[in-house]
């Protein structure tokens, strides 16, 4: 008894340590603007059933299909909710062009520093492609 009570404060030990030594997971916002509730609810039953699946030596059967399933519908989603905003931010931007473009070249700067990319196509505006300031500013 006095083993299992030492083993416990030990646990509760560790865990507390762990707890003030390694830093928290942190969500990111502007990584991923358009993440939802309904995402989160998605990719944690695609982690369960993978979980379920992994805890029983990954057999080929049912679980699998299961896990695999669920990964799909959540990459689904996933695709159809980040097109959408992209569209979006597209329609956004393109507004912003035609009626103010201190406006666009800000968003356009905002979408650069967010997921630190380099855009080498442009922006595109009536099928027809501006690579610097000076050709917006013509429009």
């Amino acid at each position: 008894m006095e083993s299992d009570d030492m083993y416990a404060r030990l646990c509760d030990i560790l865990r507390t340590s762990a707890d003030n030594a390694f830093p928290k997971k942190t969500i990111k916002a502007y990584l991923k603007p358009y993440w939802s509730q309904e995402l989160s609810a998605l990719h944690a039953r695609a982690k369960r059933a993978r979980d379920i699946w992994c805890r029983e030596e990954r057999p080929r059967g049912i679980l699998y299909r299961d896990y695999k399933s669920r990964k799909a519908e959540f990459r689904r989603e996933h695709t159809r909710v980040s097109l959408s905003y992209m569209q979006h931010l597209d329609r956004k931007l393109e507004t912003a062009a035609v009626s103010d473009t201190v406006k666009s070249w800000t968003i356009v700067n905002a979408r650069k520093r967010g997921n630190r990319t380099i855009f080498d196509v442009g922006l595109v505006f009536n099928g027809t492609v501006y690579r610097s300031r000076e050709d917006i500013v013509q429009l």
